[in-house]
């Protein structure tokens, strides 16, 4: 378990299958991310099966955010696209609306950014974000991320097509 000053970070757990399986078929959700049709429980039992394998074999590992009061699941930070030899991969968060701005984002993605960068010797982490999210570029700004580059209109919406902004932290350790 990772502390931070307002939650802590655990391994997923069986008994979240049901809130994961709410946090991914949220469709608000699904412009600030990279799904666009509902996810079936069977595929967040398998993840959650999963959820013991190595990161160096999946490439990938989620942790769930929760209250350090409470243990109230708040959300979860996600690892994926490690690439081993480079050292390097992506990082995602997904706070539950009843638990945004209150600080809980910047708490748990600097508890798990230090994790990543102490404890796996990762060198730089990448985020990625619709230009119009601007809340979660303050988040990443806020936590040390730089905005280094966009991806001219990557993002195809309702409207048209929107650019994505790529964030990036490089380790200091």
């Amino acid at each position: 378990m990772l502390s931070g000053k307002l939650c802590f970070l655990r391994a997923v757990e069986p008994s979240d299958v049901e809130i994961l399986y709410q946090i991914e078929n949220d469709v608000t959700l699904w412009n600030d991310g990279s799904l666009s049709q509902p996810v079936t429980r069977f595929s967040i039992e398998g993840l959650v099966a999963q959820a013991d394998a190595d990161v160096y074999q999946t490439h990938q590992f989620r942790l769930m955010i929760c209250d350090r009061l409470t243990n109230e699941e708040v959300g979860c930070v996600d690892f994926f696209d490690f690439d081993p030899h480079n050292m390097n991969g992506s990082i995602g968060i997904m706070v539950r609306k009843d638990y945004r701005g209150r600080g809980y984002g910047c708490d748990a993605l600097m508890t798990f950014v230090d994790y990543l960068f102490s404890h796996l010797h990762v060198h730089s982490l990448a985020a990625t974000m619709r230009a119009s999210n601007d809340v979660s570029q303050q988040l990443f700004l806020k936590c040390g991320f730089e905005r280094v580059g966009v991806r001219r209109e990557w993002v195809r919406t309702s409207c048209g097509y929107e650019d994505e902004v790529l964030m990036q932290r490089i380790s200091s350790i």
